[in-house]
């Protein structure tokens, strides 16, 4: 497969969409996506690695990011920031032995994650779907009047949040998962 470097920010706004398929691509350097861009990882082995000017990933307004059936590296610490109601699909994700993102929903993201590994934080109103995953490490961001009676459990066949708890406003549903440890900030 054809490997491609690329070492400049990739900035995509309006309706721009940038389509990464069937290569091995290695980004060095961070990505920004507006408006209604669109970054698509498809069939492909996909690097993200820190450049002159850092690393990461941030979409924002009603940006998308869709990763299906590819092989990801990253460097450790790189963080991927999911915000407005900007969101992220992925399936069918083949993970190095290298770091994965930490994938950090606010505001009103949304997510869709299966057969995948996930690392990351949930907050503000974001909805995050997660299924036939393993590996997984979540934080759940709670502002200080939130109260919580819940059992957070490893091994899922059928998990709901905030289910009856009050003052947290982010939904998040695993199935068929395994989480391998479960985090709670207070703030």
């Amino acid at each position: 497969e054809p490997i491609t470097i690329n070492e400049q920010p990739i900035e995509l706004d309006g309706d721009e969409v940038l389509e990464i398929k069937n290569q091995h691509y290695i980004q060095k350097g961070p990505i920004t996506l507006r408006d209604r861009a669109r970054l698509i990882i498809k069939n492909a082995t996909f690097e993200q690695r820190y450049g002159a000017t850092g690393a990461g990933l941030e979409a924002k307004n009603v940006a998308a990011v869709r990763v299906e059936n590819s092989e990801l590296h990253f460097d450790p610490g790189i963080a991927w920031k999911f915000m407005g109601q900007s969101s992220l699909y992925v399936r069918h994700i083949a993970e190095a032995s290298d770091a994965r993102p930490y994938y950090e929903f606010s505001e009103s993201a949304r997510a869709e994650i299966a057969n995948a590994g996930f690392t990351g934080k949930i907050s503000g109103l974001a909805d995050v779907a997660i299924a036939h995953s393993d590996n997984i490490y979540i934080d759940l961001d709670l502002n200080g009047g939130a109260r919580v009676d819940t059992r957070f459990p490893r091994q899922i066949k059928e998990f709901s949040f905030p289910q009856g708890n009050s003052n947290i406003s982010y939904r998040l549903n695993i199935t068929d998962s395994t989480v391998a440890q479960w985090g709670i900030i207070i703030h």
